[in-house]
C-alpha cells in the first residue's frame, strides 16, 4: 500500500527523495510519475513492509529532511 504527499512549492521532491534514502528511508519523488504537463512535487510513500515503529522513525527521519529543505 502507497500513500502520495504533497510539498509546498520550491521544494524538490527528487532532493527531498535523494537526501532521505541517504539516511536510509526509501520514497520515491511524485515528479517522476508525470509523462505530461508541469509536475507536481511530492513524494510517494510505501507503508505495508514495515511496523509501526519502523514507520514512526521514517515519519520522523523525514520530518527533519524536510524541514532542513524549507529553511
Amino acid at each position: 500500500m502507497q500513500v502520495t504527499v504533497t510539498l509546498a512549492p520550491g521544494i524538490d521532491d527528487r532532493e527531498v527523495s535523494a537526501l532521505a534514502r541517504a539516511r536510509g528511508v526509501l520514497v520515491s519523488p511524485l515528479s517522476a510519475y508525470y509523462g505530461a504537463g508541469p509536475p507536481q512535487s511530492g513524494l510517494l510513500l510505501g507503508f505495508c513492509p514495515y511496523t509501526e515503529e519502523e514507520i514512526k522513525a521514517n515519519i520522523s527521519v523525514l520530518g527533519e529532511v524536510l524541514s532542513a529543505q524549507a529553511n
